[in-house]
């Protein structure tokens, strides 16, 4: 359990400022995460394996093949304006 001395600590380490009310009401969330951590470190996990990933997937890269692309030109021609090769839009600030 955190106590309001602790918090106060947490806080200046932190670098933060709260009120009394916001102390109150930290310490109060703090102290259901820690309750809530503690009911699950009463759970029995001995039979679980660990994981690096929750997905029991392998590799979802598609492998690198080099394939024809389009010519810069039959890009080009379905754009409204085009200068020295390169689509034209309007300006934005």
């Amino acid at each position: 359990m955190i106590d309001k001395q602790e918090l106060k600590k947490l806080e200046k380490l932190a670098k933060l400022k709260f009120d009394e009310s916001e102390l109150e009401k930290f310490n109060d969330q703090l102290n259901d995460i820690l309750n809530y951590m503690k009911e699950l470190d009463e759970l029995d996990l001995s039979n679980i394996e660990p994981l690096s990933n929750i997905l029991s997937s392998i590799n979802f890269f598609r492998e690198d093949k080099v394939k024809k692309t389009f010519e810069i030109g039959e890009i080009l021609k379905n754009a409204p304006e085009v200068f020295e090769r390169q689509f034209v839009v309007p300006k934005v600030i």
